[in-house]
């Protein structure tokens, strides 16, 4: 039986964190302004949502609620099928 040498073979660890992570402008950019808003509202969440709301009220559009939809057991069948 041959000898493997383990450190040739075998991968570092955390070895994925380098082979995933890439660098992509467009996400780099939506993440900063991402903390940028959140740093406007001191990262609170509750106001947040409530100055989203606001935004929403003001807009002038349209708002739409929908109802919540039943999900039958013939929903969850297909569902997980696919």
């Amino acid at each position: 039986m041959a000898m493997v040498n383990r450190q040739q073979s075998a991968h570092p660890r955390n070895s994925w964190r380098y082979s995933v992570m890439w660098h992509d402008s467009i996400v780099e950019e939506v993440r900063c302004n991402r903390q940028v808003y959140a740093a406007r509202f001191h990262h609170d969440i509750k106001v947040i949502c409530r100055a989203a709301r606001e935004q929403q009220e003001t807009s002038g559009h349209k708002v739409v609620s929908l109802s919540p939809r039943v999900v039958t057991t013939a929903m969850r069948t297909d569902s997980t099928n696919k």
